[in-house]
Order: C-alpha cells, then structure tokens, then sequence
C-alpha cells in the first residue's frame, strides 16, 4: 500500500468499516508482561494509539515506561515557536501521562530528537532502545506504513527489538485508522484487539483532553472527527511476530 500525504480535512475511511473488521479480530493478552513500553514519536501518539492498554496494565500495578521520542515542535500550530511548542507539549505528555496511570507509576522519557526529521535519526533511536528494553518487556511502537515519515522511522526502530531475548513487539496504527483500507490493511489482517474497561477508556479520554495544542483552535492539527475514532471500547496491537506491511 503505498503512503499517501495524510490529509485530514476530510473524513477519511468510515468507522464503520473498521469495525465491522475490527469485531471478528482475535484478542491480544497483554497480561503476560513484566513492563509495557511505549515509544511515540510524538507527545499524543502514545494516548491515541494505547492510551486505553496504558491505563489498563496501570491498573495491574504493572510497570509503564513512555518514551516520547521528540516534543513535537513542528506541529504547524499557529501563534507558537518550536520552542514554545516544545515546551507546551512535554507539559501536555506530563499531565496525559498522569491522567492515563493514576493507579501506578509511570516512567516517562523524553528524547527530544527533532520533530519531522526521526528517519535521519532512526539508527541513534535503535541504539537507545537497544540499550532500554529488557526480558520481560511488552515494547510497542507506531506501525509501519502508519503514513507519516517519523511514524515510519519509529516503527522500524521498535521492530529492529525482535532480536532481543525474552522481549515481545507489537505495533499500534494511529494515521492508519484514518486511510488504509480495511480490506487490505495489515491492522485488519494480522491485528489483535485489546478490550478496554470503562475505567480505562474514560481515562484515555481524559489524557486526550490533556493535548489542547493539538486538538483546539480555528483550525485544530487533530480535528474533532479525527479524535473521535479513539473513543471506542478497544484498541489494536499488530504483533511483530506476524505481517507488519500495510
């Protein structure tokens, strides 16, 4: 499938069609690990994309660990510098992080590397991450073929982790949600569903609230029907174990 300039003015693939995919996919046990570590390569992605698996394995008493690869300074957010930006969105992962595991701790990591620019990066992130995991981990990162190039990059890195003993990889669609086609979609073929709690999604919920920057203003980098697909009573995790390509 080939990566399209992702384009959110427009509705994209109707919901209903993922769920009508989405409803016959077996489900992912996420109870089998010792730490769950989530690489986003911007602050939001990891409460867009498992927000809800977030909140569900803080509740467990399970150990958590974000890693929020850049700030998402180049967000095209009018009115603010890549500074300003900068440091309004490492406020917003704080206060999201928060909301997401308020029955735990969690272990946030930011790396700073430039927004945008993650594939020039992406061996400098495998070395980290080299360096991070540990037996025991749940590591999931963006899927590849998600749509967008920092996406891309953090994939790839987080994939380049199926070589490290006892670890487990998996992958989260965010960008994916808005134009695969579910016919042909990797999130469809070879995805696993993570049920949610009530608790759990209305915690995702309120971390989403947490990223004004990106979701208020004339003209929000996230619109409202853009956000609107991750209020739902599950999420998908693509295995790496199994096809990754979209």
């Amino acid at each position: 499938m080939n990566t399209p300039t992702i384009d959110l003015s427009h509705r994209g693939v109707p919901q209903n069609d993922w769920t009508t995919v989405v409803h016959g996919l077996p489900e992912f046990d996420a109870t089998l690990h010792q730490r769950l570590v989530v690489v986003a390569p911007h602050p939001d992605d990891e409460t867009l994309g498992v927000g809800g698996l977030i909140a569900e394995t803080s509740r467990r008493r399970v150990p958590v660990m974000i890693v929020s690869v850049s700030d998402g300074e180049a967000a095209p957010v009018p009115g603010s510098t890549p500074i300003e930006l900068a440091i309004r969105r490492r406020d917003e992962l704080r206060l999201a992080s928060a909301r997401l595991c308020v029955a735990g701790a969690v272990d946030v990591q930011r790396w700073a590397l430039p927004d945008g620019r993650l594939t020039e990066v992406e061996r400098e992130i495998t070395t980290r991450l080299r360096r991070l995991v540990q037996p025991g981990d749940l590591v999931v990162g963006t899927l590849p073929g998600d749509g967008h190039p920092d996406h891309e990059a953090v994939g790839r890195a987080v994939h380049a982790m199926v070589a490290t003993p006892g670890v487990s990889v998996a992958f989260y669609p965010v960008w994916s949600w808005h134009w695969h086609d579910p016919a042909r979609s990797s999130v469809a073929a070879n995805g696993r569903v993570v049920q949610l709690s009530a608790a759990a999604l209305r915690a995702k919920l309120d971390a989403l609230q947490a990223y004004a920057s990106q979701t208020t203003g004339d003209v929000p980098v996230l619109p409202a029907h853009f956000v609107q697909r991750f209020d739902r009573p599950y999420e998908v995790l693509v295995p790496a174990e199994i096809a990754i390509a979209a």
